[in-house]
């Protein structure tokens, strides 16, 4: 499971911001820690979902669109995706996020 120290909670709050948004109950479990990934499949469909987040918080940030009370939402993405790609390559997924990166990114 995804673990968050209290100075990481707003790159977690974005990660379940987003994944509400694009209705993935899966997403939103594994990026509130609720979850781990079980198998290649469930790996690869959060990578994806992952790049999909990125995408419509890029274009939040870059049209100044502010969500959860102003959060740096790029400064936050960039910690997500180290602790998001971390837990991926400590848990033998790094060829999914590889598939998913190369699709969707």
């Amino acid at each position: 499971m995804l673990n968050y120290s209290d100075s990481d909670l707003p790159a977690k709050n974005i990660a379940i911001f987003y994944a509400e948004k694009i209705n993935s109950q899966i997403a939103k479990e594994f990026f509130d820690g609720q979850k781990s990934l079980v198998n290649k499949e469930e790996a690869l469909e959060i990578a994806k979902v992952f790049w999909k987040i990125t995408d419509l918080a890029s274009t939040d940030h870059l049209n100044n669109i502010s969500i959860l009370d102003g959060v740096d939402v790029e400064f936050w993405m960039h910690k997500l995706f180290n602790k998001v790609y971390g837990y991926y390559e400590r848990n033998g997924f790094k060829e999914q996020w590889k598939i998913a990166e190369e699709e969707l990114s």
